[in-house]
């Protein structure tokens, strides 16, 4: 009998290695009360089921494209709508998931621009950023997609993310 490791991370953890293992992460929150593991712990999701009609939301990984053709990976969150601040798109940086919905957390014009200077060394204007899942539905098609076209936070009850300046 073979035993696959089980495996459980934190959301913020996920690199683009562990969507090799998985294209799909669930939050385990039937396991919340185990040692080591909160709200924040994922595994790879494992059961089949249409994503888009999932029951809370997913981590997928995701495809952004840049106008000067180069293309990164990330994540985006499937679950609860396809607004910005919905998907929450992610792109993998070097050490760390470069997040474009900044949420309702305080952020410095400081941070933003340090931020924009990252995303320029994959393009010197990284402006609109063209974002998809990898997944596709039957006829092909990204399960989400959409344009960045900076950074963005919560827009307040029932509205919209907002873009927020950089310069």
């Amino acid at each position: 009998m073979i035993l696959k490791k089980r495996i459980r991370k934190q959301c913020y953890e996920l690199t683009a290695q562990d969507f090799e293992l998985s294209p799909c992460w669930e939050y385990a929150l039937d396991e919340e009360g185990k040692a080591g593991q909160d709200e924040a712990t994922v595994r790879p999701a494992t059961r089949p089921r249409s994503l888009t009609n999932a029951s809370g939301s997913v981590f997928v990984l995701a495809i952004f494209c840049f106008l000067n053709g180069r293309v990164r990976l990330g994540t985006l969150t499937i679950g609860s709508g396809s607004d910005v601040g919905d998907t929450q798109p992610s792109l993998f940086m070097k050490d760390r998931l470069l997040g474009f919905y900044i949420g309702a957390m305080p952020i410095t014009k400081a941070a933003m621009r340090a931020d924009t200077r990252l995303l320029t060394e994959i393009c010197p204007d990284p402006f609109p950023i063209y974002y998809s899942t990898s997944l596709r539905d039957r006829s092909g098609q990204p399960l989400i997609g959409g344009t960045l076209r900076g950074f963005y936070k919560y827009g307040g009850f029932d509205k919209p993310a907002r873009r927020v300046g950089v310069r």
